[in-house]
């Protein structure tokens, strides 16, 4: 029997809601890094609903508060998202070949981690209208997430938003934990990517390279000498919004070619392979050492830290991960720091 769309749809909608909850909160921490760079509410919001990508965001709004110029944020903003050309490219695989452009083009705009883990999971080809269903709750609690979390950053006590900034780190923490903990490579790259990131900010010559840079260049430097030695089995108003659509702009080309284009699955080991790795060495050179200056107190961001490698270590959900290690900042520099 062929399901309707409005059935699929429905379904969408009840994977959504743990999804939609998890976005809001992580998206709120990820406000409150968008108001440090100076966006100012709308601004913030409007980046989450045309990027869709917490790492991706994340970086544009780094480099954007570092004084990062369009191309750096452009090559940043590529790198940060190299993963969704995979995700993209297996995606078009699960679509019927009938299926039309529309449909492909709006899939594409809303591929991320969690939209795309469930989607991929479903047997045979995808209805694009399960997507769509979890789009509808988790679209807009990500982006409402970041509006109040720009403006509850000027309101919260600064305890709070300590606590709240470390949310963010995390969410990433859940994300290269634990592939970390069932692949020794990776495991291997995220101890590397800290270390090296950790480095490059105290040694005496590149420390002076802008905090972007230095993403970049470990970025392409870790996962491409990875991708070679384990390769895989099989500003200003309108300067900020010039900045957004380059960010959205990258993002979506990078997110929607694959899916429309590509039919055919990528051979090339090495390139596969470096698509691979990247996610994990980026997210984990973004955490580390800069989780550490989030908080108010070095000893609450190492104990948040902790709490969240040993939460992800353990399996837990992004938003267990991200809220406990809120709680964690919270209460230390609450009652002891």
């Amino acid at each position: 029997m062929i399901e309707s769309n409005k059935t699929w749809y429905r379904k969408g909608l009840t994977d959504g809601v743990p999804i939609a909850l998890g976005y809001f909160a992580v998206s709120f921490t990820l406000g409150i890094t968008a108001k440090n760079a100076g966006f100012a509410p709308f601004q913030s919001m409007l980046t989450s609903m045309l990027i869709n990508a917490s790492a991706g965001e994340f970086a544009g709004f780094t480099l954007i508060a570092a004084g990062a110029g369009f191309l750096e944020v452009a090559v940043m903003e590529f790198i940060a998202n190299a993963r969704y050309l995979l995700m993209s490219c297996a995606l078009s695989q699960k679509l019927s070949p009938d299926t039309p452009l529309r449909h492909r083009l709006i899939l594409g705009f809303y591929i991320t981690d969690e939209f795309f883990g469930l989607s991929i999971a479903r047997p045979g080809y995808l209805n694009p209208f399960y997507t769509y269903g979890m789009i509808t709750l988790g679209g807009p609690a990500w982006a409402l997430g970041t509006l109040l979390g720009c403006i509850m950053g000027n309101v919260l006590p600064v305890s709070i938003v300590n606590a709240l900034s470390v949310g963010l780190y995390g969410m990433f923490l859940a994300i290269i934990i634990p592939p970390a903990r069932k692949n020794r490579v990776i495991a291997g790259l995220v101890v590397i990517s800290m270390a090296a990131s950790y480095l490059f900010e105290k040694l005496p010559v590149v420390r002076d390279i802008s905090s972007g840079i230095r993403i970049i260049l470990l970025t392409i430097l870790i996962a491409g000498a990875a991708a070679v030695l384990f390769p895989i089995k099989e500003e200003s108003e309108h300067k900020i919004y010039l900045y957004i659509g380059i960010m959205a702009l990258v993002t979506y080309l990078i997110r929607v070619l694959p899916l429309t284009l590509i039919r055919k699955e990528i051979k090339n080991r090495t390139i596969r392979s470096f698509l691979y790795y990247v996610p994990y060495v980026t997210l984990a050179v973004m955490t580390f050492p800069a989780i550490l200056s989030a908080t108010g107190s070095i000893y609450s961001a190492w104990a948040a830290l902790i709490v969240g490698v040993l939460l992800a270590f353990k399996g837990r959900s992004l938003f267990q991960v991200a809220v406990f290690s809120c709680i964690v900042v919270f209460v230390l520099e609450l009652f002891i720091c």
